[in-house]
């Protein structure tokens, strides 16, 4: 009877919550969905093997490239641009399954403080109701591109419960490496959709150290236990070499590592109170306005210490059910917030660690008489499902979007940029222009702004200055939006959108960037490079841009499309023999990488052959 009662409350749950989501899957695409989805546009979409193995390789946000994610995004559409309503509907459908296996994996873990099977169908119930409709998870379910946290997510749960479920027993040396085999599947998949699956072993250490330390102690389950506790050890050691090796990425930050630990310690409590007290306000994308805890003000500290005393005293002193909990939002945050050099904040970082909080209430709640705890229960669902429909409508609506977020977060650049491109698409280039001056006035030496403010300038008609640019762009602070900035001058000065700039201009800003410091990695001084080539082509300078492009590839020589560039405008030349030799400088160069690979040898031949009919036809 309970079994039948708990499956028709959770289908109850996967209905409310789809209810709740559904208005939001007719929301805009957002921020890193646009980078992330526009490969499908390349090759004329992904049609054929090479342009799929292409595409599923093309992501760059980690180390592994996430191919599985990516793959997925070709459930709901194959080109670009395309309608974001499938995604999202997809990125739900995922919400949900992991809802189930949050059920699933709570009613097994909650064998180990709880006596009797009713009572593990409530508390799994109850964890899983708080967990599928809390408002933080909006942001996670229906920006489209956080499905790579959904499915590394679907992942970690799937091993674990695989763990909880196979760990029994006198573990023989083959129920063992069974185990061990299951789980490793689920790491590798998991990592292949996002490196956050790492994290499956924080889990599997916390799980091992509190439910089964005496089956080690008692001869059992060894190979399993040496081999997650070496894991843990691994995890440990590649956080602090990530700390050690990432002297570039912490430069660009503008903090050290260990300025961040200390501000993650204050950010944590600040996860902790959206949890138990959500809201509408504060959510969103936008989060570069943070500003970093000083390190060297004592009010920083207060807040690891407080997590340090914490820890000793759960560890030491709490019932273990207190000690889960605890220790499955700590250690589900010993990724993303500790040592990597990411961002100070962002809510799906709570996705998974969610889970060891509503562990927490749902015991608490069990406590309670029954008529109070339905009562209590109601009311938390309610409250959640109210802020979450809130959090809905703000994704829905793209013009909301925009305002509110600028407004809820008047320090982050990108809110206020994104406003801006909403006011110039509608229009009203007149109030575009006051908020960039106003944002250019708080951050004068920021390189995307200023080029930004030209762009607006271009579209108003006014005048530039460019020697005063010039001057900026020498000494301000190194911007990642230059890439963009620069390609979008260079579209409206060839579309003579921009009178008042030559391509004179842009290369004299072009060589100021390349005496920048904060210009001299490998990929952008590879585009500044391809920039002069591309200005000195148009301006008819044939041997001036073949010898920019093969600085371009000296600085990124696994680039094949500056060899097939200087291929096209030797031929284009009428100089065939050279542009042969610069075909065959290509072919040396394709990457060994298997999803590159097909695609850039079909490029190459593409190019053969429209070079041999172009020389044929001349002939």
């Amino acid at each position: 009877m309970s079994q039948a009662r708990d499956f028709i409350v959770l289908l109850g749950l996967l209905v409310l919550a789809a209810s709740l989501y559904w208005s939001g899957l007719r929301g805009p695409f957002t921020l890193d969905d646009i980078p992330n989805l526009e490969p499908l546009a390349y090759f004329g979409g992904v049609v054929d093997w090479p342009s799929l193995l292409y595409f599923i390789g093309s992501n760059e946000s980690g180390p592994i490239g996430r191919p599985l994610s990516m793959a997925s995004f070709l459930i709901n559409d194959h080109a670009w641009p395309s309608d974001p309503d499938g995604f999202k509907y997809t990125n739900l459908m995922i919400h949900l399954l992991n809802g189930l296996l949050v059920y699933w994996f709570s009613l097994l873990v909650s064998r180990y403080f709880l006596g009797d099977a009713e009572s593990n169908g409530q508390f799994a119930l109850i964890v899983a109701a708080l967990w599928i409709v809390h408002p933080i998870h909006v942001s996670t379910t229906l920006y489209v591109v956080q499905r790579m946290t959904l499915l590394s997510s679907t992942a970690i749960l799937s091993g674990l419960i695989v763990y909880l479920k196979w760990r029994v027993g006198n573990g023989g040396f083959g129920q063992q490496v069974r185990l061990l085999l299951a789980l490793g599947i689920a790491g590798v998949v998991g990592l292949l959709f996002k490196e956050t699956a790492a994290l499956l072993v924080v889990y599997l250490f916390i799980l091992e150290v509190l439910f089964f330390k005496g089956s080690f102690v008692a001869g059992r389950w060894g190979i399993v236990t040496a081999a997650i506790y070496a894991l843990f050890v691994l995890f440990l050691i590649g956080l602090a070499a990530v700390a050690a090796t990432s002297d570039s990425a912490w430069a660009q930050k503008g903090f050290s590592w260990s300025q961040r630990l200390l501000s993650q310690a204050g950010i944590l409590f600040e996860y902790l109170e959206r949890l138990v007290l959500p809201k509408s306000q504060g959510g969103g994308v936008f989060q570069d306005g943070r500003t970093l805890d000083v390190a060297t003000s004592v009010g920083a500290f207060i807040p690891a210490v407080i997590w340090g005393g914490l820890f000793l005293l759960v560890c030491l002193y709490s019932p273990i059910w207190i000690r889960f909990s605890f220790l499955f939002f700590l250690g589900g945050h010993l990724l993303e917030s500790t040592v990597v050099p990411l961002e100070l904040y962002f809510e799906h970082r709570n996705y998974l660690p969610s889970i060891g909080v509503f562990s927490l209430v749902a015991y608490l709640l069990l406590q309670c008489r029954q008529w109070l705890r339905n009562i209590l229960l109601v009311g938390v669902v309610s409250l959640f499902s109210i802020v979450t429909i809130n959090n809905v409508a703000v994704w829905s609506d793209k013009d909301l979007m925009r305002e509110l977020w600028a407004l809820e977060n008047p320090n982050s650049i990108r809110a206020q940029q994104n406003l801006i491109g909403y006011l110039v698409d509608n229009g009203e280039l007149e109030k575009a222009a006051e908020r960039m001056m106003s944002l250019n006035e708080r951050r004068p030496d920021l390189h995307q702004l200023n080029l930004q403010s030209i762009i607006m300038s271009c579209l108003l008609g006014q005048t530039i200055d460019v020697e005063s640019y010039s001057e900026i762009f020498s000494r301000g602070d190194r911007s990642n939006g230059v890439y963009d900035g620069m390609l979008v001058m260079r579209r409206i000065i060839s579309e003579g959108n921009c009178p008042q700039l030559s391509f004179n201009d842009l290369k004299a800003w072009v060589m100021v960037f390349l005496d920048h410091p904060g210009y001299q990695d490998n990929s952008m001084r590879a585009f500044l490079f391809q920039e002069l080539a591309i200005y000195r082509a148009q301006a008819g300078d044939l041997d001036g841009a073949i010898s920019m492009l093969d600085k371009a590839h000296n600085s990124d020589s696994d680039n094949i499309m500056y060899s097939l560039s200087q291929a096209y405008w030797l031929a284009d030349a009428g100089l065939y023999e050279d542009a042969g030799e610069f075909i065959l400088r290509a072919r040396e160069r394709v990457s060994k990488n298997p999803l590159k690979k097909p695609m850039q040898e079909k490029l190459i031949d593409k190019a053969e052959r429209e070079i041999s009919v172009l020389q044929e036809g001349k002939s």
